[in-house]
Parts: structure tokens; C-alpha cells; sequence
């Protein structure tokens, strides 16, 4: 897989905007989910992909692909990657940290409630270097994406 990804031909070959009609995914959400062992930076790194319409695209529950890895879709270490990954650090609103599933929660909050240190410290720094995050200053943006879990107010 990962050598089909590197290949130059395949970028005519894979449109990674196409999306299942009966789910609403697209090729992210499901290299992410099905597919943990393809690092991600296989599909940030295609220059050829809308990165920001590749990892906003919500699917039919309104979960874009890293909301939907964080709800424990995937493997921890995928949502590490893709939080780390030299495409999203170089520019963080590709990450939509203020989508929400149908139960109301973000990232952060299925971060939290999972226990993963790794990926919360991965979005402090996220929401240190990024511009637009959630809300529109500095001090702001994770407050805004932390507000109160649903289930738990």
C-alpha cells in the first residue's frame, strides 16, 4: 500500500476526495480506521491531495477522519502521527478541532476520555502553533474546543 502511494501514477489513479455514498467516507477516514499499519504521512504528503477537504470531509455521522480515529476507530498511534505530521504543523487548520460528533464531543474530548497523554500533549502544542484553530485568539482556541462534555454536565 505504501508503495502505491509513493508511485507518481497513482495520483491519476486515486481521487482521495471521493467519498462512499453510503457512509459519507472518504479515503482518509478509511486508510485511518481499516489500514493502521499506512502511516498517514502517505496521504499528507500528496501534493497533488486538498489536504484541508481530504481531513475536513465529515462523514454521515459528522465525523471528519480524526475525530473518527479519536473515538477509537483506529490505532492511538495513527492520531499521534497525524497530529505530528509535518502537513498539519505547518498548518493546523487543516485539523478541524472543533468538529463534533453526534454526541457532541471533539477530539479533545475522546482524547481525554481515552487516557491518551500522548495525543492531548500533541494538541496543546497544536493549539499553541495554530492560528485557527477554535476560537479566534491565542488564549481561547483549546477552551473553546474543551468545553463540557456532553454526558458529563
Amino acid at each position: 500500500m505504501e508503495e502505491f502511494f509513493q508511485n507518481k501514477h497513482s495520483k491519476k489513479q486515486v481521487d482521495l476526495s471521493a467519498r462512499l455514498a453510503s457512509t459519507g467516507e472518504n479515503l482518509a477516514h478509511l486508510l485511518f480506521l481499516y489500514a493502521p499499519y499506512v502511516h498517514p504521512k502517505f496521504v499528507l504528503k500528496r501534493k497533488d491531495a486538498n489536504l484541508r477537504e481530504v481531513l475536513g470531509t465529515a462523514d454521515s455521522s459528522g465525523a471528519t477522519p480524526a475525530l473518527r480515529v479519536a473515538q477509537g476507530g483506529g490505532r492511538r498511534i495513527t492520531l499521534h502521527r497525524i497530529l505530528i505530521s509535518k502537513a498539519v504543523r505547518d498548518s493546523p487548520e487543516l485539523l478541524d478541532l472543533n468538529a463534533r460528533d453526534a454526541s457532541g464531543r471533539s477530539v479533545l474530548h475522546h482524547v481525554l476520555r481515552a487516557g491518551d497523554v500522548q495525543a492531548f500533549r500533541d494538541l496543546l502544542e497544536l493549539a499553541h502553533i495554530s492560528n485557527s484553530s477554535c476560537g479566534s485568539n491565542k488564549s481561547d482556541r483549546l477552551a473553546w474546543c474543551s468545553t463540557p462534555d456532553p454526558e458529563s454536565g
